[in-house]
């Protein structure tokens, strides 16, 4: 199956689930991006009382610094960090350093 099918996710959720209550231990999930947010999706569409509900879903560590990235992107928009950093870098290149895409330039 394609891994970013939702029934492929859907099932991939259930297995984990199942095999997690076997072992008795609590079910934790690492994804990356746009499978998080399906997955996400998929969880909050199910009944409160559903299995699936004790799941822990976890952004990857990257996704997550990108995030972070461009959280502080936006807060420090008009603090003239933009201007700081197009000395050294090119015009282009801050903006997507601020958003938090250009992870490798910002770190």
């Amino acid at each position: 199956m394609n891994a970013s099918d939702m029934s492929c996710i859907y099932s991939t959720l259930r297995f984990v689930v199942a095999e997690c209550k076997r072992h008795q231990i609590k079910p934790i999930l690492t994804f990356d991006q746009p499978l998080w947010w399906k997955a996400q999706l998929i969880v909050a569409n199910e009944p409160v009382d559903s299995d699936l509900s004790s799941l822990i879903l976890r952004l990857g560590g990257f996704h997550t610094e990108m995030s972070f990235l461009g959280c502080i992107g936006n807060v420090m928009s008009a603090s003239g960090l933009e201007e700081l950093l197009g000395v050294v870098y090119a015009q282009n290149t801050v903006g997507h350093m601020m958003s938090g895409k250009a992870l490798a330039r910002a770190v």
